[in-house]
């Protein structure tokens, strides 16, 4: 006698579909039929997205004529899983001290932020936390720039946010991490992986100076200039970069937003010697 059994199985999709047995005989002389059923394992694993152990449980329930659904163990659900509580990752400054390590900087900059070459190193020691702590970098960096081109936010612990477009500047870095290093003593030749973030030497070309073409015109430099703009040379870069601050009622150089993105610019990629 021939019997005709369906089987439940649940995709990957998460609906179930009947799949549907005619071949197995019934009769208790029979041999098990799993190797004339060994292709259907293989389509059933196709179709359903079923694991191949979860669909073998159902081929040897066709052949043993004991309609039956893969157990828990053999489905293709995800394993259960304890969800982590938050916790900083490396390098990360934990929530706590989020807020003291923006006072240190604010007051680390109150006196840098005087001359507009400290100022910029400011910027530069903010922008090198990007790789590790990006959320505190993006902080360091508001107390950078010109607050009348940035949003006031009372939530923030600067008082201030950057702006989407901004921020999209930022993450750019934080995805190429050379192009900061290549400003702060990283190399082409070293790939940027030598670069120094204690000391962030920067490189300031001299007024007037010829860089492929280009003239240095650092107006900054003029007798009494409360606003201004100078150049800052990228080892990875062909043309230096351009840098407007200008000076607020407490004496201290803020940078314009918008230089972030000639900052972010690519940088030049190390010659390929393993070819």
């Amino acid at each position: 006698m021939i019997r005709i059994k369906s089987v439940k199985i649940k995709s990957v999709s998460g609906k179930y579909l009947i799949y549907h047995e005619s071949a197995t005989q019934c009769a208790e002389k029979e041999p098990p039929m799993k190797k004339y059923l060994l292709p259907t394992l293989f389509a059933l694993s196709l179709t359903t997205a079923c694991s191949p152990a979860g669909v073998n449980a159902v081929v040897d329930a066709l052949a043993s004529s004991k309609p039956t659904t893969p157990t828990a163990s053999s489905s293709p659900s995800t394993p259960a899983s304890t969800v982590p509580s938050a916790q900083p990752g490396p390098g990360t400054v934990p929530l706590s001290d989020m807020a003291a390590a923006i006072d240190a900087f604010r007051t680390e900059f109150d006196t840098a932020g005087k001359t507009y070459q400290g100022s910029i190193k400011m910027l530069f020691k903010a922008l090198s936390m990007i790789e590790t702590d990006p959320a505190l970098a993006e902080h360091l960096v508001t107390l950078c720039l010109n607050g009348k081109q940035m949003y006031e936010d009372a939530k923030s612990p600067t008082g201030y946010d950057i702006g989407s477009t901004t921020r999209y500047m930022l993450t750019e870095m934080k995805n190429k991490p050379e192009v900061v290093r290549s400003y702060i003593g990283g190399t082409v030749e070293k790939n940027y992986a030598d670069y120094d973030k204690v000391n962030l030497p920067l490189n300031f070309p001299l007024n007037g100076t010829m860089i492929n073409g280009l003239r240095v015109d650092n107006t900054i430099e003029a007798e009494g200039a409360t606003k201004g703009r100078v150049y800052i040379q990228s080892a990875g870069k062909d043309f230096p970069t351009p840098i407007t601050l200008e000076q607020n009622a407490k004496g201290l150089w803020k940078i314009n937003t918008s230089d972030l993105s000639s900052i972010a610019t690519g940088v030049k990629k190390p010659v390929k010697t393993d070819f």
